[in-house]
């Protein structure tokens, strides 16, 4: 398939564009994201029925992205000097070209912004191919950094199939490849990428462990569990989706986990009173279904379930699994859906070892009073991050990324920049 033409002129245009024009710009891109945040939020909602409260969160976020970058632009892209060789030698950091950037559709627009920020930010360009269910989302982006001045060709959308994906790969207009989606998925976007020696950034799956500590706060566990759980209908790769707890607390814990959890408002995404809602996709809920069928076919208890139900086809109502064991589908898969699997320990070292049984190393969390409990869980899980009595979310000014099947590099912070970036030296 034959690169647009206007992708060569808007990369060289925007690239040539100073560091100050170029944040003039991002901050123009937050100026309207804040204008128009009740417009971008019905679209999300209205394409993967995301509840609008969240919905209008995301986009707040994207505005926090957009200032933080241009607000440390030149801390980050400043010229490093090598100190103690001579002739003076200089690192500089300049853009690699367009990047293509693959987008899932559970946060259309945070997802797309935290990569396209940063990566144009350095001078690249940016396409920008998003998942067939948000191309509404991908227009609305398009239009948005166009309007915000940048030039034709160097931020677009485009609506491409698979076979179309690799080609565009393929192309020597095209430096490198962000993907955010599936560890299947990410896998073949990196043989194409690798065939052709382009850079690539993955971020992927996980199944984060949520470990409780026989000492932790139950309350504020529970509390913060629902978020971690539920939040976006549990379509996250972050959300905790493996509930470690200590045996001598575990029935307290489910107790008021099922407790914190009947208060969820579920129904109709459009009322802003609505927390959980429908999934994105028929197809989703019905492999939710399969995956917690045959895992309670192998001895796992549906120990709470909401009772309220929203009539609409996509919809699975929240589910609190005990009993879990590691031979069951919501132990080895990947759960993305409102489905919790709670498992109750004994031994501190034995449950390093469970968080880490798994191919995924996204995030883990660890509750707990005792700091140095704390600390020796952390270190042992493997994982891009981990948090202490704290819900994991990301942030612009912090690397984010997994290890193992979860993905390959990192985004946000300097890091996000810095990934699509010649660290070019300069031997004076």
């Amino acid at each position: 398939m034959p690169i647009q033409a206007d992708l060569i002129s808007g990369q060289l245009e925007w690239k040539q564009k100073s560091l100050d024009q170029r944040c003039k710009i991002i901050r123009k891109v937050a100026a309207l994201l804040r204008e128009r945040t009740s417009e971008y939020a019905a679209i999300i909602t209205q394409e993967m029925h995301k509840p609008i409260s969240q919905a209008l969160a995301e986009d707040t976020k994207c505005a926090t992205v957009c200032d933080y970058y241009a607000y440390h632009a030149e801390s980050i892209l400043r010229p490093r000097v090598i100190d103690g060789v001579s002739p003076k030698k200089e690192v500089r950091i300049e853009p690699l070209g367009a990047i293509l950037g693959i987008m899932p559709w559970n946060f259309p627009f945070w997802q797309a912004l935290r990569c396209a920020v940063p990566i144009t930010l350095a001078g690249n360009s940016f396409v920008l191919k998003h998942a067939p269910n948000t191309l509404a989302c991908a227009d609305a982006i398009e239009k948005l950094f166009l309007e915000a001045g940048f030039p034709v060709g160097s931020f677009q959308h485009v609506r491409m199939s698979i076979p179309e994906v690799h080609d565009w790969i393929a192309s020597p207009m095209i430096a490198g490849v962000t993907f955010t989606g599936s560890t299947m998925v990410g896998s073949k976007i990196a043989e194409s990428a690798g065939r052709h020696l382009k850079k690539v950034v993955l971020e992927l799956g996980g199944s984060d462990p949520f470990i409780v500590c026989a000492d932790a706060d139950i309350e504020l566990a529970a509390e913060e569990a629902v978020k971690a759980r539920f939040q976006n209908c549990g379509q996250s790769c972050i959300a905790a989706k493996r509930f470690f707890v200590h045996a001598s607390v575990c029935e307290t814990f489910l107790k008021e986990f099922s407790s914190k959890a009947s208060q969820i408002v579920v129904g109709d995404p459009t009322k802003k009173e609505t927390y959980l809602s429908c999934m994105a996709r028929v197809g989703l809920r019905q492999n939710l279904q399969k995956i917690v069928r045959d895992s309670v076919a192998l001895g796992a208890n549906v120990y709470w379930q909401h009772q309220d139900v929203f009539d609409h086809d996509n919809f699975y109502a929240p589910t609190i699994l005990a009993n879990v064991s590691k031979e069951m589908p919501v132990y080895s898969q990947e759960v993305f859906g409102p489905v919790a699997s709670v498992l109750s320990f004994s031994d501190y070292e034995q449950v390093v070892e469970q968080a880490n049984d798994t191919d995924f190393g996204l995030g883990a969390s660890v509750w707990t009073k005792n700091a140095d409990l704390a600390e020796r869980i952390m270190a042992g899980v493997d994982s891009g991050s981990v948090t202490h009595n704290s819900v994991l979310h990301s942030h612009p000014a912090v690397p984010f990324g997994g290890i193992k099947k979860s993905g390959i590099g990192r985004e946000l912070g300097d890091w996000g920049v810095w990934e699509f970036a010649n660290h070019k030296v300069y031997h004076f």
